[in-house]
């Protein structure tokens, strides 16, 4: 199985080295692009914004520029070095046009390029290491960057107090043809065998290194680690890793933390936070991004962030909100199922109430009667055919207790209807509170899944605001989504808009349940919206006076928060967006085939996404059968996975190697109900029913 690709470098002893050497690009430093020529891409965008077209195609421009006259040297001298100039010098060659903005563009470049510097944190600890024990620490480079730059790059990233620094374009020679290692022998006057070379490049680094006497080592390159992972898809057409400069950003940050995102001071390496900051900060990233150019176009001023998923999804607009420095206004909207259904009660209030309330499996006629308020004593409960409110109801499955269940809500239409319109009164006075009476254009965000809760609210604020127009802002929409919005309540699905992934509600609702997990709030669903002497406040599902999130979530959180603000650090002209097919590429490659440190730890979390919750709520995904139940009853298997609500992950989570094989190999006949499996599974139920029998 799969195990994170995170990577631990295991440098060699520093004891019998005299000298430690380190290559700079890729090694000491990472840049926050995926491929060094991408840097031109943030170039170009910066020049294209501020002279116009002149300068579209110049990010090509550029790179041929450089391997022109790379070309043209090396066919001479493989030794010999280019600098800047020399690459300007046929860039201008190639459009002269461009002759009145060289000094510009070299200064853009050297900023641009300053600005995606980030340093490798295992190498600057080595770096640290070396220091202490007061070896003598120099770092060779093969680079056109002038000198000056390099040492700018090399104090911003930490590492200071260094005794030399080889730079092949000042020195005129390189790296790749050994003889940069000659120079730096010669000028440090010092036997071959007492330097230790630390690099990333085969040839350069480690075999020049070596031919010269040279102890090396060789780091891992991060970008061949990055494409061992869930960047290519059959499902979405077949894309570069980088086609924009965004795009480069995104995936120069993924390749980066496999070598150094944990490696950074105070945050401890785990799953939790890996998946943060692989999964969900770019889905989270992605999503905010795109619903601020939207609410841009669309003259918003206002988004309303939806609780309880909105909470997180909040801190990540304020924290983009910081770069972008929009005119628009985040709230936490106190919203729920629960909230926005019971005010807009109808009769017969038992099918009006069956729509929304009723759980799955057995609950206790009390958890009904609490999350309704409904004040009935114990005498009539009798007379309805209950026992008492401590009667177990299964509304869904026992048609004899949703008749009872009927009954008991139609019988106390009156008390339901006065209690709906008291919470209505009030939750009305909150949204005057929050300026969604006032305002015209109303963003909503919120993960989604089926527009029900939009339309509730258009219902609630249409008699009061009847000017107002809604766009809900969503992660995902079904198909089943479409008929809840009409040309006053707009919705846009960021990753799906309207897709029934090929009649797989399954596989839906699983990518709906994750992300549910995954935006999890230190608070409890909104119940209504009541006053105690004389002040509005929210009143919730269940009373908890210090609400906290799991420790995993948090730890996700805070990965997720650092790929935020890793990705918006570097400059741009605008904000940078993800596209929704690389983002839903990677949350379904994740949710098809986690490692088993991400099954486990995601997989252990207990979910709660009902109105009425259960007292003993299942765990994610985590087993409960073991191989001994099977053997006893087959079909205890069959019925908790189908019940899980990550299925990649439950079969990893069994101890049992047995389980874990059989479940690999059949989850398909459970996932998709392929018809081959489906009739060798019905013989064999049929064969098991006649054994039992």
């Amino acid at each position: 199985m799969k195990h994170s690709l995170a990577r631990t470098i295991d440098f060699p002893s520093l004891d019998k080295y005299k000298v430690i050497s380190f290559d700079i690009f890729d090694t000491a430093v990472f840049r926050m692009v995926f491929e060094p020529r991408e840097v031109f891409l943030l170039m170009e965008e910066e020049l294209v914004e501020k002279h116009g077209k002149i300068f579209l195609g110049f990010s090509d421009l550029r790179f041929k520029a450089e391997l022109e006259v790379v070309s043209k040297v090396w066919s001479l001298d493989r030794s010999a070095e280019v600098n800047l100039d020399d690459i300007y010098s046929t860039l201008l060659y190639l459009k002269p046009t461009l002759k009145q903005f060289e000094q510009e563009i070299k200064e853009v470049e050297l900023r641009t390029e300053k600005s995606v510097i980030v340093p490798n944190y295992q190498v600057l600890n080595y770096f640290n290491q070396a220091r202490k024990l007061q070896k003598t620490v120099i770092f060779v480079s093969d680079i056109y960057l002038p000198k000056e730059h390099i040492e700018k790059i090399l104090t911003i990233s930490g590492y200071n107090g260094y005794d030399k620094l080889f730079v092949s374009c000042a020195v005129g020679t390189n790296k790749a043809s050994g003889k940069l290692f000659d120079v730096v022998i010669n000028d440090l006057k010092i036997k071959p065998e007492e330097i230790l070379h630390i690099g990333d490049s085969e040839g350069s680094d480690i075999q020049q290194a070596r031919l010269k006497g040279i102890n090396a080592y060789q780091v891992p390159r991060a970008a061949n680690l990055l494409n061992t992972s869930r960047y290519s898809s059959d499902k979405y057409q077949e894309y570069e890793l980088k086609k924009t400069a965004s795009e480069s950003l995104f995936c120069g940050l993924q390749k980066n933390y496999l070598l150094n995102g944990s490696k950074r001071e105070g945050v401890e390496q785990n799953s939790s936070y890996s998946i943060g900051y692989e999964i969900l900060g770019p889905l989270c990233y992605g999503f905010v991004s795109w619903i601020i150019q939207h609410a841009e176009a669309k003259n918003i001023k206002h988004l309303y962030f939806i609780a309880r998923e909105g909470w997180f999804l909040k801190k990540v607009f304020d924290e983009i909100n910081l770069v972008a420095k929009t005119d628009i206004i985040s709230h936490y909207f106190y919203a729920s199922r629960r909230a926005l259904f019971f005010p807009l009660i109808s009769r017969p209030v038992s099918e009006f109430l069956f729509s929304f309330l009723v759980s799955k499996g057995s609950t206790k006629l009390s958890k009904y009667l609490k999350t309704l308020e409904l004040e009935i004593d114990d005498e009539r409960l009798r007379k309805l055919g209950f026992q008492s409110q401590d009667d177990l109801i299964d509304a869904k499955q026992n048609p004899q207790d949703r008749s009872r269940l009927e009954e008991l809500f139609d019988s106390e239409t009156e008390q339901l209807e006065r209690l709906a319109n008291e919470e209505k009164s009030n939750y009305l006075e909150y949204l005057q509170q929050v300026e969604m009476l006032s305002n015209n254009n109303i963003g909503l965000v919120d993960s989604g899944w089926f527009g029900n809760g939009q339309k509730k609210l258009q219902q609630i604020i249409e008699p009061s605001n009847p000017a107002a127009n809604i766009f809900g802002f969503y992660l995902a929409l079904h198909e089943q989504a479409k008929d809840k919005f009409d040309e006053k309540s707009l919705g846009y699905g960021y990753l799906y808009q309207f897709d029934n992934f090929n009649n797989d509600i399954e596989s839906f609702l699983e990518i709906s349940r994750m992300v549910e997990v995954f935006l999890s709030a230190p608070a409890e669903s909104l119940k209504k919206f009541s006053k105690k002497d004389g002040v509005l406040g929210p009143v919730f599902m269940k009373k908890n006076d210090n609400p906290k999130l799991h420790p995993t979530v948090a730890q996700m959180h805070e990965g997720a928060l650092d790929f935020v603000r890793d990705f918006v650090r570097v400059p741009t002209q605008q904000i940078p967006t993800l596209p929704n097919h690389l983002v839903a590429n990677l949350l379904e490659k994740f949710i098809e085939n986690p490692t088993e440190e991400e099954a486990f730890s995601i997989g252990t979390l207990p979910y709660d996404a009902k109105a009425i919750a259960d007292d003993n709520e299942p765990m994610f995904a985590f087993p409960e059968v073991k191989l001994t139940d099977l053997l006893k009853n087959p079909l205890s298997l069959d019925k908790e996975f189908k019940n899980t609500f990550w299925r990649s992950a439950y079969y990893q989570n069994h101890k049992s190697p047995i389980l874990k094989f059989f479940l690999r190999y059949t989850q398909k006949y459970f996932i998709i109900k392929d018809p081959s499996l489906s009739k060798v599974y019905d013989v064999v139920y049929r064969t098991y029913k006649k054994i039992k029998k």
